[in-house]
C-alpha cells in the first residue's frame, strides 16, 4: 500500500491513508525500539514516532478541510 500511494495510485479516502501511514509508523517505531540497540536506533524510532504523530495530525485537518 505504500508504493501505491506514493505513486498516486491510491483512490480511497485521503484521511484514511494517512491514518495508515500514521499506524504503520507506530509499529516499526514500537519494533525498532524493542528490538535495536543503540543510541541510533533510539532516534530512528524516535523520528518514526513524531512521523506518526504529524500523520495523524494531518489527516485531521484533512477531514476538517482544514490541510494546506
Amino acid at each position: 500500500m505504500a508504493e501505491e500511494i506514493l505513486r498516486g495510485v491510491f483512490a480511497g479516502d485521503f484521511a484514511v491513508a494517512l491514518h495508515r501511514a500514521a499506524a504503520f509508523c507506530h509499529v516499526v517505531a514500537s519494533g525498532r525500539a524493542d528490538v535495536s540497540e543503540g543510541s541510533r536506533a533510539v532516534m530512528q524510532a524516535g523520528r518514526l514516532q513524531a512521523m506518526a504523530e504529524d500523520l495523524t495530525a494531518c489527516a485531521r485537518l484533512w477531514s476538517a478541510g482544514e490541510l494546506e
